[in-house]
């Protein structure tokens, strides 16, 4: 059945082929922008089992669920996702980057230790976070200071974004819903997930320096 994710999966693999298709002579690239869309597409189906399998959350559409349980859609979205945050990441650290942004990573980190406490009394699911806060810190220590500031404002534009998009399908599309509710550690997870993979793109970047 055809829902809101299959509309948002169709959009972002239009991006993501258009991407590919740009870099299409360079087959280093290809491979580099593939890699990184089926890290997070890993990434994120093994967290969707894993909810969806213990009752975290479940889908109610979908063209066709992977295991009776994860929607085909996401393992599109984030693949394509992925191509689609490398080409914007690549992209946007040739220009000049706005004022120093180290203080709204911390307020951001700050914001969300606070979240997850909350979230621990109030005894909601946390373990996403759990593991993507330290791979967003490993991301982030990879990430050179020049590049830095790009990297935290598209990981808080990517959080911001899944905010809206699962506000949208909790709320209003009917597609998707949270045993215990919503929480704002799922858009921050997704922020740190985000700094995780573009510590993967630079360091795809070095090795292609090295050689």
């Amino acid at each position: 059945m055809f829902g809101g994710l299959t509309i948002l999966a169709a959009i972002a693999a239009i991006g993501a082929v258009a991407v590919l298709f740009e870099a299409r002579k360079n087959l280093a690239e290809v491979s580099k922008y593939c890699t990184v869309g089926l890290v997070i597409a890993l990434i994120d189906f093994v967290t969707e089992y894993a909810g969806t399998t213990f009752a975290g959350w479940q889908y109610n559409q979908s063209v066709y669920m992977i295991a009776r349980l994860v929607p085909i859609e996401l393992v599109i979205l984030f693949f394509s996702a992925g191509i689609i945050l490398r080409a914007t990441y690549l992209y946007l650290t040739t220009k000049k980057s706005p004022a120093h942004l180290d203080v709204l990573l911390y307020l951001t980190m700050g914001f969300a230790i606070v979240m997850y406490v909350w979230d621990l009394w109030a005894h909601k699911n946390t373990v996403m976070l759990t593991f993507a806060a330290p791979f967003g810190l490993w991301g982030i220590l990879n990430v050179s200071e020049h590049r830095r500031n790009w990297a935290v404002i598209i990981a808080l534009i990517v959080g911001g974004i899944d905010f809206v998009i699962e506000t949208f399908l909790v709320q209003y599309s009917g597609n998707y819903g949270y045993a215990m509710g919503f929480s704002l550690l799922i858009p921050f997870s997704y922020a740190f997930i985000t700094l995780g993979l573009i510590g993967i793109i630079e360091r795809l970047n070095s090795e292609k320096k090295s050689k």
